[in-house]
């Protein structure tokens, strides 16, 4: 080939080349393009269907508003109302009770029409006339009021005054100036007010005569009465009798408040001038009165002071509230609850005070001597505060509940227990145990007071786990599912909670188990510990006393055993779930020494039953569960609990994932609420399956 040919081949293959790739380049743009295009084409395709869609949501808005407010326009005229204004936005839909805005008039100035209704056109000319009939009678009455009553006013010995308060109203005062007697004017009589309360109409101005007439008779045969009153009472006061029966009991005649038609007279306290108690006089209506006690007559007025002024206590305030607060730690010191509460903790309590410089204490001691605290009555005010060994105030008796040991413990995580695992594996799940579940509910006004499931195994024997109300589950506290959905919602949040399944359960009221226990002629339980609850108070006999139960065996009544059950201070959840368990067993007991010459009983037990009772077997699955397992033996009696599985917190610190240590003084904790250690929801179930093997 020859040499001056190749520059030119190279040439073009060069050129070919980059056709090729500008060829490229456009078509890979092109595409690129139509995507982009359909994409704009399908964007503004959604965008316009959720125009439409808003537009008519939009419209559906204002039919429903329109609708409202045509109801409302209903119950307005029937409740005689005028008729309420509304504005709507114009659309091309015309409104159900006229034009889009309300208005009736299509003028150009939509502000003066809507401000200026046509109705407010009628109603004007209306108040044009009422006006000028109303003008009429003012000019009428304005001079044959004065002109009838003026001659009355005169007869009478008091200086009395008619004078004009207003338009169509008259006003007629004594000689003090108090108003005795008020007149209002209408287009058709007269009304008549006295100070007394009464409110008389009346026709015309003779009858306004005579009414206002006897009115001011009447006004001043009280005055003068009142003013005698106070002159006997003045000189009651005044009396060496009196003043001797005030003396004897620390007394003096206090400051003395006048008004109106009434007279307070305080009697103070000598030593530090407290208001001991108050007297008073009223003239309407004609009353005495002796510290709230009233009477109609001046002589039992003084009878009733005499009685008063010897009943009265002449110590101070401060006397009767430190008074008081010993007697108060006196008769809870030598309860019997309280000391068996003391020796259950080695400790005595003195009922005789020693004095300090501050306060009046009642020191508690241990056995060897030592000195454990106090509670200690402050002088001046009488409150009882707590005081530890080195007689520092620890706080004020009413806020020894908020303890901070307990809120620390309420914090900390329970003590390992070494037969829990470390961790659970991963997609861990408990073997689903055999045999029968069943949880059983103790309610009460729709709350789950008591879960407890109940495993019955092939093997015939009995488990029991207590489940605490208090667990927080799914964000709530599980008797909450109770309250709100019933007990087939619960029993399904539990059955998932516990990984098991749950084969039936049983609802029992409160006053059924009240009923149930006094219908078995009572339980017999063993308590190998007391009991003693301050927070429970129970009334037997007619007098109010603190729950307790002393160790040892007692035959409990159905009020009884339903205390024994529900008690839960001064134990922790375990312990009340234990003494539910051994309530439930003595029910069983007691259950299996029915026989057929007790079918009364069983009569009393079934209407019982029917009446407090729910389940979701029925009554022929319930007998055949008895049956089955009325002698079965109880291997395991246990619950979920901060001493094995559980810690205990507040929702909203637990929600928030706080530090305790972190919150402010005024933060809002929230429930108590129980959750698994760690959080760790897997302790539960595996929890569940150890004891239910």
């Amino acid at each position: 080939m020859k040499r001056w040919l190749r520059p030119r081949i190279t040439l073009s293959l060069a050129a070919a080349i980059l056709v090729v790739i500008l060829l490229g380049i456009t078509l890979v743009q092109a595409r690129s393009i139509s995507r982009v295009s359909a994409q704009v084409a399908s964007l503004r395709e959604g965008l316009q269907e959720e125009v439409e869609q808003q537009n008519r949501v939009g419209l559906i808005v204002e039919s429903n508003q329109r609708t409202v407010t045509r109801h409302l326009q209903e119950v307005r005229r029937l409740l005689n109302l005028s008729p309420g204004t509304y504005r709507f936005p114009e659309t091309d839909q015309a409104s159900e009770s006229g034009t889009a805005g309300g208005n009736d008039s299509t003028s150009d100035d939509g502000a003066a029409n809507e401000r200026y209704r046509v109705d407010l056109f009628f109603a004007g000319i209306d108040r044009i006339a009422a006006e000028q009939e109303l003008t009429t009678l003012e000019t009428r009455l304005a001079g044959e009021v004065p002109a009838v009553l003026g001659p009355r006013l005169a007869e009478f010995s008091r200086e009395l005054t008619l004078r004009d308060t207003g338009r169509l109203r008259w006003e007629i005062s004594g000689d003090t100036g108090e108003p005795w007697v008020q007149i209002r004017a209408g287009t058709d009589g007269f009304s008549v007010s006295a100070a007394m309360g009464e409110d008389i109409r009346v026709e015309n101005l003779p009858a306004l005569a005579t009414i206002v007439s006897e009115r001011i008779n009447e006004m001043d045969r009280r005055v003068t009465a009142f003013d005698t009153a106070r002159e006997q009472i003045d000189e009651l006061l005044n009396s060496p009798e009196l003043t001797d029966a005030l003396t004897s009991r620390s007394l003096l005649p206090g400051p003395r408040d006048e008004d109106d038609g009434t007279v307070i007279y305080s009697f103070v306290t000598d030593l530090t001038g407290d208001t001991a108690f108050t007297a008073s006089v009223t003239r309407d209506p004609p009353l005495f009165s002796v510290d709230g006690s009233s009477v109609d007559t001046f002589d039992a007025f003084r009878d009733e002071l005499r009685s008063r002024i010897a009943d009265s206590d002449p110590r101070t305030a401060a006397q009767k509230a430190t008074e008081a607060s010993f007697q108060r730690i006196r008769d809870v010191g030598t309860s019997e609850p309280f000391e068996a509460f003391l020796t259950e903790r080695d400790l005595t309590l003195s009922t005789e005070p020693r004095e300090t410089l501050d306060f009046f204490l009642f020191d508690l001691e241990r056995s060897d001597g030592t000195r454990f605290g106090a509670f200690a009555v402050q002088k001046g005010l009488g409150e009882i505060y707590l005081m530890d060994a080195d007689e520092i105030v620890i706080t004020r008796l009413d806020n020894a509940p908020g303890s901070p040991l307990e809120e620390a413990r309420a914090v900390t995580d329970p003590v390992a227990d070494t037969t829990l695992p470390e961790e659970f594996p991963p997609g861990f799940q408990a073997r689903t145990a055999d045999g029968t579940n069943i949880v059983l509910f103790g309610t009460h006004e729709e709350k789950a007071d008591t879960i407890m499931l109940v495993h019955l195994s092939p093997q015939k024997t009995v488990s029991m786990i207590s489940i605490p109300r208090d667990i927080w589950w799914q964000q709530r506290k599980l008797n909450y599912y109770h309250e709100i959905y019933g007990s087939d919602t619960l029993v399904t949040e539990l059955s998932e909670m516990i990984a098991q399944p749950i084969d039936g359960w049983i609802s029992v009221d409160m006053y059924a188990f009240i009923e149930i226990v006094d219908i078995l002629g009572g339980i017999e339980v063993t308590l190998n510990e007391p009991l003693i609850d301050p927070t429970y108070r129970v009334r037997d006999d007619g007098q109010w006393s603190t729950l307790y139960y002393e160790a040892g065996t007692h035959h409990l009544t159905g009020i009884e055993s339903l205390r024994l059950a529900r008690s839960r201070h001064t134990s922790n959840d375990f312990e009340r779930a234990s003494r539910q368990q051994m309530i439930l067993a003595a029910l069983r007991t007691r259950l299996n020494e029915l026989h057929a010459g007790n079918l009364d009983r069983v009569y009393e037990l079934i209407e019982t039953l029917s009446r407090y009772a729910d389940s979701s077997y029925s009554v022929w699955e319930l007998a055949q569960l008895y049956l089955g397992y009325r002698n079965a033996e109880i291997t395991n009696r246990t619950g979920l609990t901060f001493d094995n599985v559980l810690y205990s917190t507040y929702s909203n610190v637990h929600l928030q994932g706080l530090d305790f240590d972190d919150l402010e003084d005024d933060f809002f904790r929230g429930e108590w609420i129980l959750l698994p250690r760690q959080d760790d929801w897997d302790v539960i179930p595996w929890f569940v399956e150890r004891n239910t093997r």
